[in-house]
């Protein structure tokens, strides 16, 4: 998460298209929302106050066209701030309700676009563009993600916690997440044996299976199957 934030902080943001584009890598952190969606969002389908997002699949492209409520995620404040000031600053440019949520012509006389994109490619290139001024290789934004799996890993204290965090990616089951989802790179990898080192012999397999639920059965026979890939 702290290299997120620090790609996202260091995106130039002197014009509006550069707020636009800063909101737009936040939204995908604050949300989870997928990329093809969120080139479909329009202005009306998020609730700032309300701290959430309404994936209506008649007019959102969802996975599967899944309608799909997401609420804000708990991560840090700066990610929040950057998606709302985009949202207050477009209604402050008589954006309509039913206009895109991130319009492809912006200026201070308004909005000259009617609907929203049609293909996820302008949020890949606002990534790469956002990854090189940061001066780090360039991931995708669907890499997003997998940061919010290993960041709910790192604040989940309990199964009801995890369920939430991963019904609010959209996934159906809690095993999608936790097989295909959240994958450390080789530094992050580090600091966790570092910290179970520190710590001494401690079993974080069986640590997750004392917090299970005895009749959520799919979960702990995801878990056994990470246990058995991690022995062998």
């Amino acid at each position: 998460m702290p290299d997120l934030i620090k790609v996202i902080e260091g995106m130039p943001t002197q014009t509006i298209a550069g707020r636009r584009d800063r909101a737009a890598i936040a939204l995908i952190a604050l949300t989870g929302v997928r990329d093809a969606a969120l080139v479909s969002l329009r202005r009306k389908h998020i609730d700032p106050s309300q701290g959430r997002l309404n994936q209506d699949a008649t007019e959102v492209d969802t996975k599967f066209g899944k309608n799909l409520w997401t609420h804000f995620f708990p991560v840090p404040a700066p990610i929040r701030e950057f998606a709302t000031a985009w949202v207050e600053e477009l209604d402050s440019l008589d954006d309509p309700c039913d206009g895109p949520l991130l319009p492809r012509d912006v200026s201070p006389a308004g909005l000259h676009e009617p609907s929203p994109r049609k293909t996820a490619g302008p949020i890949r290139a606002i990534m790469k563009r956002a990854c090189i001024n940061a001066g780090i290789g360039y991931r995708p934004p669907h890499t997003i993600r997998h940061t919010l799996t290993v960041y709910g890993d790192e604040v989940c204290r309990t199964l009801l916690d995890k369920k939430a965090w991963s019904q609010n990616l959209g996934h159906s089951s809690l095993t999608t997440t936790e097989l295909s989802y959240g994958r450390l790179d080789h530094q992050m990898v580090a600091v966790r044996l570092a910290g179970l080192a520190s710590r001494g012999n401690v079993d974080d397999i069986t640590a997750m299976l004392v917090e299970a639920d005895p009749e959520d059965l799919e979960y702990i026979r995801s878990v056994l199957r990470r246990s058995k890939r991690l022995r062998a």
